[in-house]
């Protein structure tokens, strides 16, 4: 995955809104490895390796996107629900909310 075709760019504006926080790098690698994850089918690490050329480089990257404090998987959540919730609808309005008995 060396060039942007305009499905890579649309996945990048897509995650910059999405998390409107995060910095360039972490939006490339970030697109990089959902692109990865999307052509591959896989989350396996050595899978995603080998779809960005340097395998050995992809897999310094990946751990570094991985282990960034940064990007904290609550933060993360937080950040998706945020930009999405507003399309669920009124059917969603009782969310967490125990459902009715049948």
């Amino acid at each position: 995955m060396t060039t942007l075709d305009s499905s890579t760019t649309r996945l990048m504006e897509y995650i910059r809104e999405v998390l409107p926080w995060a910095h360039g790098h972490q939006l490339k690698a970030i697109t990089t490895f959902v692109a990865a994850i999307l052509d591959k089918q896989s989350g396996t690490q050595a899978e995603l390796a080998r779809t960005v050329g340097n395998q050995e480089a992809a897999t310094k990257r990946l751990s570094r996107l991985i282990h960034n404090q940064r990007l904290a998987p609550h933060d993360l959540t937080t950040s998706s629900f945020d930009q999405h919730f507003p399309y669920l609808g009124p059917s969603c309005s009782g969310f967490g909310a125990a459902s009715p008995a049948v």
